[in-house]
């Protein structure tokens, strides 16, 4: 599969194979910034990366992803006090790999068949398989017919793995995670129904 990056986690799954993989946790746990790693790691090892984000701007996603290559503060660069040679630097070191992230940022009128027409497009004629990030999935789910949101988050999720199934390629889908059922920070244990909206 797709390596993670992360040796321990690539050890026990063997990389990101194609079908719908979730990764839950709590508010500000640190999720995206997770998925983001994963995704400039599979863009770096030759894989064609979409990263969906309904949270952030790609412009906010793309500052992130640089300034952690080059030891930089985001914050410090968005005030004017960032050191710009040195994000240039970083820019043209990594320029290869960059070429095969790409972001979309997501609202109540994107589709699945819009993220599949841009993965296509990604990944070409003879491209290794690819890897999609969903940023994250209750989010995303608002909007698609159903009155309540865990009747979305469903559909959703089921519109998530045929897509990884049509394109070949492996889906994240970033969720939230509930604080009763998940008991996130306290030693809980990893339970599906601690996801929030997950039906």
């Amino acid at each position: 599969g797709i390596p993670s990056g992360l040796k321990r986690l690539d050890h026990l799954t063997n990389g990101w194979f194609p079908g719908l993989h979730v990764l839950a946790a709590g508010p500000g746990a640190g999720k995206t910034t997770l998925a983001l790693q994963f995704a400039a790691h599979a863009a770096a090892t030759g894989s064609p990366v979409l990263f969906v984000t309904y949270e952030n701007s790609a412009s906010n996603l793309v500052l992130k992803l640089l300034c952690a290559r080059s030891s930089g503060s985001p914050n410090d660069v968005e005030r004017g006090f960032g050191d710009m040679e040195l994000l240039k630097h970083t820019i043209a070191e990594n320029a290869p790999w960059l070429a095969r992230l790409s972001f979309i940022e997501g609202d109540s009128r994107l589709r699945s068949s819009a993220v599949e027409e841009q993965m296509r497009s990604l990944m070409g004629p003879h491209s290794q398989p690819g890897l999609i990030v969903f940023d994250y999935l209750q989010r995303a789910a608002h909007g698609l017919g159903y009155d309540q949101l865990r009747q979305n988050v469903s559909l959703l999720s089921g519109e998530l793995r045929d897509l990884s199934l049509r394109l070949n390629c492996a889906v994240i889908a970033i969720s939230s995670q509930n604080r009763s059922s998940g008991d996130y920070g306290r030693g809980g244990t990893a339970q599906l129904d601690s996801l929030k909206e997950s039906g």
